[in-house]
């Protein structure tokens, strides 16, 4: 199962950053449990990223489940300006810390240092101050296959902060959209829009100001980023 979440990382200076994210859970039947055992998380970042610069440089990531649809727009069209302020920083401690130094990551990625133990960031896991569960991962197993890379995950640590508060179409449609956004440039630009458009009537019709914002600020970026496709193809 795809689950879609936001993955917040912390690179080797303490800067933090926001990323939706869809990793494929093994086990999905365990996150009914209040204290799950481990789902079996798989990050799959693009080469390129932040999430996966940060990764590589310290293997820890928090996987969030949240409701926040308006969050959710805003990281998946550009960096999220406040993002430290959105987050608590929490040094977890890894029962295995040197797994993830295993020879065949340093194989798949012999250029990337290892993290300096000594830096407090390098351990820091940043966790959304509204949520509705997240998982504090390390990340194992790393096989590059670009433009991806999969990331096999181990939960060290998980909590739950907030109730789930229902479903709702709005909310759906503006995840879809989002979706659609990073998707600018890898599928035909007709296809967008019209996919696009298909997804403003739930939005219409089950929005809260929030879905309603999310799914504006998600249009007016898709348009900008086809209008200078267009333009740049005319010259």
């Amino acid at each position: 199962m795809i689950l879609e979440t936001i993955v917040t990382t912390v690179d080797l200076h303490g800067r933090v950053n926001l990323a939706p994210m869809g990793p494929w859970v093994e086990f999905p039947q365990r996150l009914r449990r209040e204290r799950a055992d481990d789902p079996g998380f798989l990050l799959r970042p693009y080469d390129g990223s932040q999430t996966i610069k940060n990764l590589l440089q310290t293997r820890r990531a928090t996987i969030h489940l949240t409701d926040d649809a308006r969050l959710i727009a805003q990281a998946a069209i550009g960096p999220i300006d406040d993002a430290d302020q959105r987050v608590t920083l929490r040094e977890i401690a890894d029962a295995d810390p040197d797994d993830a130094y295993s020879a065949v990551n340093k194989a798949t990625h012999a250029a990337e240092p290892a993290p300096d133990r000594g830096i407090t960031s390098a351990q820091s896991h940043a966790i959304l101050n509204e949520c509705h569960r997240w998982f504090a991962i390390h990340v194992d197993q790393i096989r590059a296959t670009p433009p991806r890379n999969e990331m096999r995950c181990r939960v060290i640590d998980q909590g739950i902060e907030g109730p789930f508060i229902g479903f709702n179409r709005a909310k759906h449609a503006v995840i879809e959209a989002a979706i659609l956004a990073t998707r600018v440039g890898l599928i035909d630009d007709d296809v967008i829009r019209v996919q696009l458009d298909g997804l403003r009537s739930p939005v219409e019709k089950t929005a809260s100001d929030d879905e309603r914002v999310a799914f504006e600020m998600i249009e007016c970026y898709v348009e900008r980023k086809l209008s200078a496709r267009t333009g740049d193809s005319l010259r």
